[in-house]
């Protein structure tokens, strides 16, 4: 099922929408929210974003649905 899961590919599990961020042989991680990070932060900062990223064991992968981004406004 790896084969299955493409980076940046949406998905929703347990409810909860966002797109995927790893994947390994043994789970996977997908981002949920995530904002800019400061002006002076980013200066010495790999990433221009903190991230939520949530954590899906391969025996869950069951559950995971593919599904398409919906734009939202404000915090978005």
């Amino acid at each position: 099922m790896k084969d299955d899961f493409k980076l940046g590919q949406y998905i929703t599990h347990e409810g909860v929408t966002g797109y995927v961020t790893f994947i390994s042989d043994n789970y996977i991680t997908y981002c949920i929210k995530e904002k800019p990070i400061s002006d002076e932060s980013a200066k010495s900062s790999r990433r221009k974003k903190t991230q939520v990223n949530v954590l899906i064991f391969r025996s869950e992968w069951g559950d995971v649905a593919t599904t398409t981004r919906i734009h939202k406004d404000n915090d978005g």
